[in-house]
């Protein structure tokens, strides 16, 4: 729920969330991961902690259509890559996710491994978002999702 409320909150866009995978990853699991045409942003904590978010391109392009034109469009219709600028547009939607998240998350007894991150401007390449991470466990979220009223 705490993504689609960031879409609506941050870009009044309709989200509809299709599925949520938890998964525990190594260092070369999330490497394999990261494709290179998402927006990578990093995630800090306060620890030192460094973790990374990845929003894929229709999304992040659904995200500056709406700002911009006031509506998402399809996602035939455009098969360019992301901007500095596409991300930089994105950012907000994800500083609203990660508040709306770490409150979802506030009395769970795993909180500590969910809560306090800060998202940072996106990296260019995947080999900068790697050279970012250490060689911790890595818990992992995919989330799914589409956006209402297009075909992104």
């Amino acid at each position: 729920m705490s993504l689609a409320r960031a879409a609506d909150k941050a870009f009044k866009l309709a989200l509809r969330v299709g599925g949520i995978r938890q998964s525990r990853l190594d260092l070369a699991d999330v490497v394999e991961q990261l494709e290179q045409d998402w927006a990578l942003f990093p995630l800090l904590h306060d620890d030192g902690s460094v973790g990374v978010t990845c929003i894929d391109a229709p999304s992040a392009i659904a995200f500056v259509e709406q700002q911009t034109l006031g509506r998402a469009g399809n996602a035939s219709d455009s098969e360019r890559k992301l901007t500095r600028t596409d991300k930089a547009l994105a950012l907000p939607f994800l500083e609203k996710f990660l508040r709306l998240f770490d409150g979802a998350w506030l009395d769970a007894p795993t909180a500590y491994w969910t809560r306090g991150y800060r998202a940072e401007d996106a990296v260019e390449t995947r080999h900068l978002m790697v050279l970012l991470l250490d060689a911790s466990e890595y818990r992992g979220f995919e989330m799914s999702s589409e956006i209402e009223g297009s075909d992104l």
